[in-house]
């Protein structure tokens, strides 16, 4: 059997491309190839990103030929408090840009405070079906948008909804929203249907506990969600096979942000055989996901069915400055 190839591209902290060629994603289906993509798009505040995933049947192609009719698109982008006070018209307006420019078929956010957003967003790419997740009662949500030509929502909840330990267990369940900081990572699984890639895709977005307060106890919380999350999606995996894992880890991948302790996500880490850190090279190139920050705490990790017979080539790095197309970046 023939290996194919991904390839990794690192642009500044600001864009970073991750390319992954005829990759075999379902048993008896397509290749895919996936692109990791992260991004400060430019906004008054530094601590806006993306990391994005794509997928795609055919060879490498530069940003500027973005997207391929035959690709499809996964994106996470954390923008701090998006739609709140400190939002401003040129703040969604630098966000719709960005989209218009990438075209991603999913969009996992992190941080926004109003679903008034989506709405302008929808209204200005038709194309896009927007998710809130409403079930969360603090300030910072979690959303989604879609591409309703390709992606047909099949289910849309928080994680405990589609996992029956944690329906059964309040006090696992309990334990899991502290540990994630009243932020329940939001679980939407699509039927696909793009080129000539069918099949279901499911994705967990999550905001782990941030490395403020009791920085001791936010590690523990992360990490303590991490293994949960960990045996959650091992209990599915006959339904969850093919999975992405995305969002603002808040720590990063090969040690962690607080004292060099061990990484919380040690466990996915650790089980090669079914988990795939997807965005780890960028952690041991010593790059980071915001410009100001010294690390990688923005992440993807992916169950093992979706990188089959790929692999990174080496030297495949160039550099894309959004401020380049952004005014007043």
């Amino acid at each position: 059997m023939v290996r194919s190839r991904f390839r990794l591209v690192y642009l500044l902290s600001l864009f970073i491309l991750l390319m992954i060629h005829s990759m075999t994603v379902y048993a008896n289906g397509p290749s895919w190839e996936l692109h990791l993509e992260s991004e400060n798009p430019g906004f008054r505040n530094p601590d806006e990103r993306i990391v994005e995933i794509n997928s795609r049947l055919n060879d490498f192609y530069s940003t500027d030929s973005l997207p391929d009719p035959s690709v499809l698109t996964v994106m996470t982008w954390n923008i701090k408090y998006f739609g709140g006070s400190a939002s401003d018209d040129r703040q969604v307006g630098n966000v719709i840009e960005v989209l218009k420019r990438i075209k991603p078929d999913i969009v996992a956010i992190q941080e926004i405070v109003s679903d008034d957003v989506l709405d302008e967003i929808v209204a200005e790419i038709p194309a896009y079906g927007a998710l809130y997740a409403t079930y969360i009662t603090q300030s910072q949500k979690l959303a989604f948008l879609f591409n309703k030509e390709v992606l047909k929502v099949v289910i849309a909840t928080s994680i405990d909804q589609v996992d029956s330990t944690l329906r059964a267990d309040a006090n696992l369940l309990d334990d899991l929203k502290y540990y994630a900081a009243g932020r329940l990572p939001y679980f939407v699984q699509f039927d696909l249907s793009k080129g000539n890639t069918i099949g279901s895709l499911s994705t967990i977005n999550i905001h782990a506990k941030a490395n403020t307060g009791d920085r001791q106890q936010s590690y523990y919380r992360r990490l303590n969600m991490a293994n949960v999350l960990y045996e959650t999606i091992l209990r599915n995996e006959d339904t969850w096979e093919h999975s992405i894992l995305l969002g603002d880890y808040n720590d990063d991948l090969d040690v962690s942000i607080y004292n060099e302790l061990s990484t919380p996500y040690l466990s996915f880490l650790t089980n090669e055989t079914y988990f795939w850190p997807v965005t780890f090279p960028l952690t041991t190139s010593g790059l980071t996901s915001m410009p100001s920050y010294n690390d990688v705490i923005d992440h993807i990790i992916a169950t093992r069915s979706m990188e089959d017979f790929s692999f990174i080539r080496e030297g495949d790095v160039s550099v894309h400055r959004p401020d380049s197309y952004i005014q007043n970046y």
